[in-house]
C-alpha cells in the first residue's frame, strides 16, 4: 500500500496499491460503508461499493462478493479494532 485516505464526512476509503506484476499503481475505493450497532449485539462493518482501477479486478470482488467469499458485512468482535473503527467512522 503506497497511499491511504480516508474521508469520514463523505464515507470514503481511497488505498493506492502496487501489485507486483502490475506496471502502474491500482487504485482501491470503499464509499458508503457504516458501522451497525445494535444494542446487545457485535458491531458489524458493512462495505459498502468497492470500486477498483483495474476492470479485471472489479470482476473478480464482485464474483467473490456474490459467492459470500467476501462477506457485505464483517463482525468486529475484537475491543481494540471496534475502538479503532468507530474512531475511523
Amino acid at each position: 500500500m503506497t497511499a491511504l485516505e480516508i474521508d469520514k464526512e463523505n464515507r470514503i476509503i481511497s488505498a493506492e496499491l502496487d501489485l507486483k506484476g502490475e506496471k502502474e499503481g491500482i487504485q482501491i475505493r470503499l464509499s458508503n460503508f457504516r458501522l451497525l450497532q445494535e444494542e446487545g449485539k457485535i458491531p458489524e462493518f458493512e462495505l459498502g461499493t468497492i470500486e477498483v482501477s483495474r476492470e479485471w479486478l472489479n470482476a473478480v470482488l464482485k464474483t467473490l462478493v456474490q459467492k459470500n467469499v467476501i462477506p457485505e458485512r464483517i463482525e468486529v468482535k475484537n475491543l481494540l479494532h471496534q475502538t479503532v473503527v468507530k474512531s475511523l467512522l
